[in-house]
């Protein structure tokens, strides 16, 4: 007997509201699960490659990303964003957006092969790069370029699981991938190849992610077709891949500067401080959007819900990281000692100054969600080209400040710079804000009273373990984990008690079914 077809399921998904609340609160439960499995894996991956490469490797790797990074923008060109957020969508679509990824990840690959000799000569006139280090920047950045192929090859079947809501198969499916590429990159190291093992961990990932995605999600790419419509969903991601392009300069132009100036040690502690004060607001951000554009964009028609979700949201972010923020202010040196040893202790004072950033980071990225789901990504462009003004503003005082009060010292040149760089993003958080509650209708008032009571217990909470640190070290003579432990288990249990209502109104969400 003849079987049936394996039939695909609906690129349109419909769902009542309350059956989109259901699945709001179980993908945000996966989500937020898998974030912090994923934040734990990198974690453990950071602690043994610290021990492993030298601050120079991880240097000359951020050197390369900027470039490479800023090249994948135009890999995708926000058509996967349009692919989960549009109300209606067809398979035909669909194909012709991932046909047009997989073109321009080639072109990408193509064009970093040929900027890296450029990127190099840039670096090294200001730097005196070793002989070494000027050919491992360049051949990192020609091995770095094929990434972007490996990940247009995926970008659209994950987009069709987030736009079914299917959030705990594709952060399951990422999670995955990440393992296998921290494991790839251990060994490597082990394996004495340096800074290699960072482009093979990047490698594995991507292309185990790619190959899994593929078996999870049954929709295939039909034949290049002109006859799709794909204008509208095209003028949507221009605008969107021109908001990526300002968001990408305003959060790597300080980068830069530190590593032409300073070279690829100075920029190793300064890329790293930056990423881990990064790693607890892209958990709660990556795991709130995940579940946020699909939801928003199933919530359109109905603006009573729609602006429900949002305050929900933005709720839910400053309950999870503005604790987080005050906390890595206070314990940022012992932490980046503890996980790394004392030869990264210089990361840990830079770190100490983004905990800034991290109060207000989150605010703002989810705010692409809101604009994205409105379907307005020129205003989108505009916001971040009013954050990308600022932080230029804050960069240059930073530098400022740096050459006058910084006696030479390249960290305490860096943390004038990252200061500049957090009280920019600071200062814009309230316009910005203003700006995308009125895209859909808001007022910012509602947005500050879903924060006030985690923002005013998160200040408590760090005046409590203020306090216990001078205590302990007046009185206490212990080894610095068991002092971090102390401090980290405290703050945790008066950060429980003085926001136990919200932590109670989390827990009803995760509960609620």
């Amino acid at each position: 007997m003849d079987r049936e077809p394996q039939q695909t399921p609906s690129l349109d998904p419909s769902f009542s509201p309350d059956g989109l609340k259901r699945a709001v609160r179980s993908g945000t439960r996966a989500t937020v699960a898998a974030q912090v499995a994923s934040q734990l894996v990198s974690l453990a991956q950071l602690a043994i490659l610290y021990r492993l490469l030298a601050p120079s490797d991880f240097g000359l790797l951020g050197m390369v990303l900027p470039l490479v990074l800023f090249l994948r923008l135009f890999t995708t060109l926000g058509l996967n964003v349009a692919t989960v957020g549009r109300v209606e969508i067809s398979s035909a679509q669909v194909s012709a957006l991932f046909w047009m990824n997989v073109v321009l990840g080639a072109a990408t690959t193509i064009v970093a092969t040929l900027l890296a000799p450029v990127l190099v000569w840039l670096y090294d006139v200001r730097s005196m790069l070793s002989a070494d280090e000027a050919r491992s920047l360049l051949w990192l950045t020609v091995a770095l370029g094929g990434t972007a192929l490996i990940g247009a090859l995926s970008a659209q079947h994950q987009a069709l699981l987030e736009r079914r809501l299917q959030l705990a198969r594709v952060h399951g499916l990422r999670l995955a991938g990440q393992i296998a590429g921290a494991l790839a990159g251990i060994v490597a190291a082990v394996a004495g190849t340096g800074v290699w093992a960072l482009v093979a961990a990047q490698y594995v990932e991507l292309a185990a992610l790619a190959a899994i995605v593929w078996i999870a999600e049954p929709w295939r790419p039909h034949a290049p077709t002109r006859r799709a419509p794909v204008r509208e969903l095209l003028h949507f991601g221009g605008y969107y891949t021109a908001s990526s392009v300002l968001f990408f300069l305003g959060t790597n132009l300080d980068k830069v500067l530190v590593g032409a100036v300073f070279g690829p040690t100075a920029l190793g502690y300064y890329s790293q401080a930056f990423n881990l004060a990064m790693k607890p607001v892209l958990a709660v951000t990556t795991s709130a959007s995940g579940v946020m554009l699909p939801a928003l964009g199933r919530a359109a028609r109905d603006a009573q819900q729609y602006r429900s979700l949002v305050l929900v949201f933005y709720r839910l972010v400053a309950v999870l990281l503005l604790p987080i923020g005050f906390g890595v202010a206070l314990v940022a040196t012992d932490a980046l000692v503890v996980l790394g040893g004392t030869a990264w202790l210089p990361a840990g004072e830079v770190l100490r100054v983004f905990a800034l950033l991290i109060l207000a980071q989150g605010f703002i990225n989810i705010a692409g969600s809101v604009f994205a789901s409105a379907g307005r990504a020129d205003r989108l462009m505009l916001a971040a080209a009013l954050l990308l003004l600022v932080i230029v503003q804050g960069i240059a005082a930073g530098w400022g400040f740096a050459t006058y009060f910084g006696g030479g010292s390249e960290v305490e040149a860096a943390q004038w710079i990252a200061g500049g760089y957090s009280l920019a993003v600071v200062v814009v958080l309230a316009p910005y804000l203003w700006f995308c509650f009125a895209t859909v209708g808001l007022p910012l008032a509602d947005g500050f009273r879903a924060v006030r009571r985690p923002l005013l217990a998160s200040c408590s909470m760090a005046l409590v373990v203020l306090a216990l640190r001078r205590a302990l070290l007046a009185s206490f003579d212990a080894p610095l984990p068991v002092l971090l432990a102390i401090e980290i288990g405290v703050g945790v249990a008066s950060y429980a008690l003085l926001a136990r209502s919200e932590l109670q109104w989390l827990a009803s969400q995760a509960r609620r079914d």
